[in-house]
C-alpha cells in the first residue's frame, strides 16, 4: 500500500501551499533477491565476513563446511566480542546504525553496514547469525523463501537454540561457540551462489571452489594471520576444516624469492601518516613456474 502525506511549504509570494509525498518502501522479497546479484564471489564474501570477525577483535576465525549430500552448508565461526541481542537485530538490519560518512574506529573494516547481510545471502538463501556475549546466546535469521511468501514485511525469524539444535549439522557447531566465553557463528544454509556451468554444483566442484577459497583469504589477510615487524596488526588464526590457512604474501617468500626490497617511503595522506614497502618481484628465469604462477 501506498501512503500519501501533506506536508507545508512557503510559496515564493508569501502564501501557502501544500506538497504531497508518497512512501515507496522497497519490496523485501524483490529488494534481497536483486542484493544477491551485486558482483559478490565465494571468496570475496567469505573475506568480507571474516573482516568483521577481525573488526570484533576476534583471535581465532574457523571456516567449517560440508558437501552434505547435495545440501552444501558454510559456516564463519570466531571468538570475538560477540553480540547482544539489540546489536545483533541492528548488525543484521540492511543499512545498519552507522551511515559511510559516520567517524569510524582506526580497525573497523567496515563502511556500508551492507557486508555481513549482502555477502552471506549472495551465496544463500537462510543466514543465520548466532552470537554470545555476557553469557547469553542470540540468534536471528533472513530466510529469503519465507520473504518471498510474505512479501510485504522486512520479518527476520528469531530461532529458538533448542530449535536450532534439532538440526544434526548445527549441533557441533553450537557446541564451539558454547564453550567459548563469546563469538559469533555465521552460517550459510540452502547454498545457490556457488555454480558449475549454470546447474547445480558438484562436489567436485564445491571443494575446488572451497580450495581457491582459502587460498584467497591467506592472500587478502596474511598481514594479520603472520604479523611483520613493522605491522601493527593484531594476530588471528584462520583455519578451513580444522586445516590452519598458511599465508600468501603478495610480496614473496625472501628465502625462496630472488626479489628486491627497496628501501621504505612515508606519505601523508588526509593527516594520516603511510609507511609504503616497495618490492621488486624476479624475472620469471629466476624463480620456478610455480612460483611466478602464484605471485
Amino acid at each position: 500500500m501506498t501512503a500519501l502525506k501533506k506536508t507545508s511549504g512557503s510559496h515564493p509570494d508569501g502564501k501557502e501551499e501544500e506538497c504531497r509525498t508518497v512512501i515507496l518502501a522497497p519490496n523485501p522479497a524483490i529488494f534481497i533477491q536483486s542484493m544477491r546479484y551485486i558482483g559478490y564471489t565465494i571468496k570475496t564474501a567469505l573475506a568480507d565476513i571474516i573482516d568483521n570477525s577481525i573488526t570484533a577483535e576476534a583471535g581465532y576465525i574457523s571456516v567449517r563446511f560440508r558437501w552434505n549430500n547435495g545440501n552444501p552448508w558454510l559456516a564463519i565461526l570466531d571468538d570475538g566480542c560477540g553480540m547482544s541481542e539489540d546489536k545483533l537485530q541492528e548488525a543484521m538490519r540492511f543499512g545498519g546504525d552507522l551511515s559511510p560518512s559516520d567517524k569510524r574506529d582506526a580497525d573497523d573494516l567496515g563502511r556500508f553496514g551492507l557486508g555481513l547481510k549482502t555477502a552471506s545471502l549472495s551465496q544463500c538463501r537462510r543466514l543465520t547469525v548466532v552470537s554470545k556475549q555476557g553469557g547469553v546466546t542470540s540468534a536471528l535469521r533472513w530466510d529469503v523463501d519465507a520473504l518471498v511468501k510474505n512479501v510485504s514485511e522486512w520479518s527476520a525469524q528469531i530461532p529458538n537454540i533448542v530449535t536450532l539444535r534439532e538440526d544434526p549439522e548445527i549441533v557441533p557447531l553450537l557446541d564451539c561457540l558454547n564453550v567459548r566465553v563469546q563469538g559469533t557463528l555465521v552460517l550459510w544454509q540452502s547454498i545457490d551462489g556457488i555454480v558449475s556451468d549454470g546447474n547445480r554444483v558438484s562436489e567436485k566442484h564445491f571443494s575446488q571452489t572451497l580450495e581457491a577459497a582459502a587460498k584467497h583469504v591467506g592472500e587478502v589477510f596474511h598481514r594479520f594471520i603472520e604479523p611483520d615487524r613493522e605491522c601493527s596488526c593484531p594476530t588471528v588464526a584462520i583455519d578451513f576444516n580444522g586445516r590452519r590457512l598458511e599465508t600468501i604474501s603478495p610480496f614473496g617468500n625472501p628465502e625462496t624469492l630472488a626479489r628486491q626490497e627497496l628501501a621504505t617511503e612515508e606519505i601523508t595522506v588526509w593527516n594520516e601518516k603511510i609507511i609504503v614497502s616497495p618490492f621488486i618481484l624476479p624475472h620469471y628465469c629466476k624463480t620456478s613456474p610455480a612460483e611466478y604462477h602464484q605471485y
